[in-house]
C-alpha cells in the first residue's frame, strides 16, 4: 500500500483530477487488470496516467457539451475498466450526471438489454453511450 499524504482538498472531484494532471502528469491515475477469455494476456495490466485520463475526460466532456448534455443525466454503458473510469469522470467534467449500467453483451436476448432500457427510462436520461 502506498503512503498517501492526508491533504484536504476543497474542490470537486474534477478539480482534484485536473490539479493532479498538472502537478504530476506522468503518475499512474488508474490501473486495470484484463483477463480476456482464452487469450494469452491473462492478467495484463493496462494503465492511464493522470495526463492521459485528463485528456480523455476533456475529449468526452467536449463531445457531451456539443450535444448540450451539461446538467442532464447521461447513461454510461461501459464494462468495468479504464473506459468506464473515463466515461464516469468525463461525464462529471461535462457537468452532467452519470447513470451507470452494465452493458448488454451482444443482443436483445441478453437480460441486461432490458435492464439498461429500464434504467434509462427510470432515470430519464438525455444521452448515453459506450465509447468514451
Amino acid at each position: 500500500m502506498t503512503d498517501v499524504p492526508a491533504t484536504v482538498h476543497s474542490g470537486t472531484v474534477v478539480d482534484m483530477l485536473r490539479a493532479n494532471a498538472v502537478r504530476d502528469p506522468d503518475a499512474v491515475a488508474f490501473s486495470h487488470l484484463t483477463f480476456p477469455a482464452g487469450g494469452p494476456e491473462h492478467g495484463r495490466r493496462v494503465s492511464l496516467s493522470r495526463a492521459e485520463l485528463d485528456t480523455r475526460c476533456c475529449a468526452l466532456a467536449d463531445a457531451l457539451a456539443a450535444h448540450e448534455l451539461a446538467r442532464h443525466r447521461v447513461l454510461i454503458l461501459a464494462p468495468s475498466g479504464l473506459d468506464f473510469i473515463v466515461a464516469l469522470f468525463g461525464t462529471l467534467y461535462a457537468g452532467a450526471v452519470a447513470v451507470t449500467c452494465p452493458p448488454p453483451l451482444s443482443d436483445e436476448s441478453d437480460p441486461r438489454t432490458e435492464r439498461a432500457v429500464q434504467i434509462a427510462s427510470d432515470a430519464q436520461v438525455s444521452g448515453g453511450g459506450d465509447d468514451p
